[in-house]
């Protein structure tokens, strides 16, 4: 009769709530790491890609748009001039930081922008030079009866036929400093806002927990668990020994699968279907060139690899532990029992 309800307690308690808290232990080794994230957005192939030849002279990326009057396409070529990969990974950094500080409790409004003010000291600086003999270059010819600049516009959007691109150049440079001045320090404005509402107990925890909040769900779950786990070995154990392997195999169980979901995930990483199935989500929008593409699945890829190290390494160490208590169990001499 014990062994039936320590068996029907195992069922339908102690697996469960040894798996859900093995699974949350797996997740939280990356969820919410900041570290995860970080290490992600600063991988520098995403930049050099991003600001490679292929993707910049793809027209859809901006097509049909302008800024103060200049065709999009011309200021994409001309901005490689200025945007540099450190300065796209320093703003995904910011972002990265920005939202963990929110989740955190550390910030109660979190704003998607992009800090121009690097671009503008540049600009203002040797970079604008080239910045006018590229975009003096890449701007089109004005047509028939086409003004050289819109209506309030500081920078030409098209050059004269009679106009060389070297005084075009000098032009933009003449008046770079007057459109640079006119110009917010971050962009949209307004900014992209998320807001977070805590009260002051809130922040307190939020503060107080931040993102190892999941990890103190998974430590209230072992608890849990470990609670009907031992209970139920002392339900279904009359021994010594017994008890012991009614530690070791309820946990054995959930462990493996654990293990299992793991090697799948690492698996899978490796399958060439993976890179087929990124590539064509990635590609799907229409101005990402392959070479983004590439970048993007092997990033992904490496990320795939770290969320399966995390279910190894916790079904691994689940199964020591089960294992032992598994051996322990056959140790103990039958005069102990």
């Amino acid at each position: 009769m014990r062994k039936a309800i320590a068996t029907v307690m195992v069922a339908v308690i102690v697996f469960p709530l040894l798996l859900a808290a093995l699974m949350t232990f797996s997740v939280s080794t990356w969820a919410f790491d900041r570290g995860f994230y970080l290490q992600l957005v600063s991988d520098e192939r995403i930049y050099e890609a991003i600001l490679g030849e292929t993707a910049w002279e793809q027209e859809q990326i901006f097509e049909d748009t302008e800024f103060d009057g200049i065709p999009g396409d011309a200021l994409a070529k001309t901005l490689r001039e200025v945007i540099t990969p450190n300065y796209l990974r320093s703003q995904a950094v910011t972002m990265v930081n920005d939202a963990f500080d929110a989740v955190e409790g550390r910030a109660s409004v979190l704003e998607l922008t992009v800090d121009l003010t690097p671009l503008k000291d540049r600009l203002r600086g040797e970079a604008g030079d080239r910045f006018a003999r590229s975009l003096a270059a890449n701007l089109p010819v004005c047509s028939a009866g086409e003004q050289a600049f819109a209506p309030g516009a500081q920078l030409p959007r098209c050059r004269p036929a009679n106009l060389s691109e070297e005084r075009a150049a000098e032009l933009i440079v003449k008046a770079l400093p007057a459109f640079l001045d006119s110009l917010p320090d971050t962009y949209p404005q307004p900014p992209q806002t998320i807001h977070f509402y805590y009260t002051p107990e809130d922040a307190f925890l939020t503060g107080f927990l931040g993102t190892n909040r999941l990890i103190w769900v998974n430590i209230l779950l072992a608890l849990i668990a470990a609670s009907f786990w031992v209970g139920a070995a002392f339900v279904g154990g009359e021994n010594r020994r017994r008890i012991v392997q009614w530690l070791g195999w309820p946990l054995f169980v959930p462990a493996v699968l654990i293990l299992i979901g793991g090697i799948a995930i690492r698996i899978a990483a490796g399958w060439p279907w993976i890179d087929y199935g990124l590539s064509s989500w990635v590609l799907s929008d229409v101005w990402y060139s392959a070479e983004i593409a590439e970048v993007f699945t092997a990033i992904a890829r490496s990320a795939i690899k770290a969320i399966a190290r995390g279910f190894l390494v916790t079904g691994g160490i689940s199964i020591g532990i089960s294992m032992g208590l598994i051996v322990w169990s056959y140790s103990i001499q039958a005069e102990e029992e």
